[in-house]
Order: structure tokens, then C-alpha cells, then sequence
């Protein structure tokens, strides 16, 4: 009786969970950019939060248009997941002197995770 209206708001509260996040992280990318050129209190936040707003609907509209597999969006993010995740954490603990005692093993096991990821779309194009 209630497991429709509970998968509708499972399948919303997910949306917009990564919504908002994905929002956050393009104002925080705009305006990282933005104050090197301009003074940030000069940003009207209404005017950027409407074309970040904009920008991700038209997004998911060519998304939807095209048909996209989401598992092709997880198989091309996963280089940049491999980067973010792996490398340069990895790269953090051989660089950094206070990170010495994470240095062993276990730290090249995750550079090798991040290889894999980074090179798991040219995995695709073998299938």
C-alpha cells in the first residue's frame, strides 16, 4: 500500500540529495574562478544560483534527449574519481613530510587503484 509512494520519495530525496551537492560544488568551482577576476561581493548570489540552476537542468534535458546510460556517466568520471580518490592522495603522502608514517604497501596498492580507474574507459573500448 505505501511502497509506491515510498519508492517516489526514496527515487526524490536521491535526486535531490545529488542535486544539491552538485550545486554546491559548481557555485564553489564559480566562485573559486570568479574572485581571482572579480571582487566576490560583487556576485549577486541570486543571478548564480539561477544560471547554475539553469545550467544543470539544460544538462539533464540532453542527458535525457540522448539517452545516456548512467553507467557510461560511471565509466567516464571514474578518471577523474581515480585522480581525486587515489593519485593524489597518494602523491600527498610521498610529498608531505608529516604523512611519512601512511608511506608503505597499502599506498601503492591505492596508486595502482587509481591507475586501473583512469585507465578503465579504454577498458570499454576493448568490449
Amino acid at each position: 500500500m505505501f511502497a509506491p509512494s515510498l519508492n517516489i520519495f526514496a527515487v526524490l530525496t536521491a535526486f535531490f540529495g545529488i542535486y544539491l551537492g552538485f550545486h554546491e560544488a559548481i557555485k564553489g568551482i564559480i566562485l573559486n574562478v570568479l574572485s581571482r577576476i572579480i571582487d566576490v561581493e560583487k556576485i549577486n548570489p541570486l543571478v548564480l544560483t539561477l544560471g547554475i540552476c539553469t545550467f544543470i537542468v539544460i544538462t539533464l534535458v540532453i542527458w535525457v534527449s540522448f539517452r545516456v546510460s548512467v553507467l557510461v556517466f560511471f565509466q567516464l568520471g571514474s578518471p577523474l574519481y581515480g585522480i581525486v580518490s587515489c593519485i593524489i592522495p597518494f602523491f600527498l603522502i610521498y610529498k608531505v613530510t608529516q604523512l611519512e608514517k601512511l608511506r608503505g604497501l597499502k599506498t601503492w596498492l591505492i596508486l595502482l587503484y587509481g591507475i586501473l580507474l583512469c585507465l578503465s574507459p579504454l577498458l570499454k573500448l576493448i568490449d
